[in-house]
């Protein structure tokens, strides 16, 4: 039902939008919204106290305080509206039919910093950028290198496409090493898909370091789930 009215909300809110140009290099603009007369600055600190509401830790309350319980349908209407998202065509067709389809919704300016680092990273893979020289990939972000991959799997991306991708920003090296990190990381969530799923004991399925962190995960997604 909530996705319901979060899409009726969109289609409502589309005539009282007040839009601004990004001055960001973006082919897309991004927007505040005005909400019972006051402005609401759709920008990453709010996608942030979204991404918080979702994961339990900020209360629907906080969110009505800033004025933003409307730009929340939006946000949840867009997540909705990405995971049914499918396009065809080479992974920079998708990426941009994945920004058109955002675009929609009104939200751009939660998304700045990612979108410029996926299109520079789109520029790399496309040789219209040097690639990284070796002292910037020793020390760029390994976030900012998360949320392009986010980005571009978000438009349908394989493990091809991604790791031409690593290999085209770090080098074959550096590449290799996060598939590495890609398969322990698989193998974690697994592990513990089967420990919730009553397969196994904690003690039976992770070693010794990793049950610490795997209590911390239960104990904030038992938290959450309140």
């Amino acid at each position: 039902m909530r996705w319901v009215v979060a899409v009726a909300l969109v289609v409502g809110m589309e005539a009282t939008t007040n839009t601004s140009t990004s001055t960001m290099g973006s082919r897309f603009r991004f927007t505040s919204m005005s909400t019972s007369g006051s402005t609401v600055a759709v920008d990453e600190d709010l996608r942030r106290v979204f991404e918080g509401y979702l994961a339990g830790e900020v209360g629907r309350d906080r969110i009505e305080a800033l004025g933003a319980g409307a730009v929340l349908e939006r946000y949840l209407a867009l997540g909705e509206a990405m995971r049914a998202f499918s396009a065809d065509g080479s992974l920079e067709d998708r990426y941009w039919a994945m920004r058109r389809l955002r675009a929609r919704f009104g939200l751009e300016g939660m998304f700045v910093s990612e979108d410029a680092e996926a299109e520079a990273a789109l520029d790399r893979r496309a040789g219209r950028e040097a690639p990284l020289t070796e002292a910037e990939s020793a020390t760029i972000r390994p976030l900012a290198a998360m949320r392009v991959e986010a980005a571009l799997r978000a438009t349908g991306a394989g493990n091809e496409d991604v790791r031409a991708l690593r290999v085209a920003t770090f080098g074959e090296a550096a590449a290799a090493r996060l598939d590495e990190v890609d398969r322990r990381r698989a193998d974690f969530a697994r592990r513990l898909e089967v420990l919730r799923a009553g397969g196994g004991r904690i003690e039976d399925l992770f070693a010794p370091g990793e049950i610490v962190r795997v209590q911390s995960l239960e104990r904030l997604r038992t938290d959450a789930l309140r």
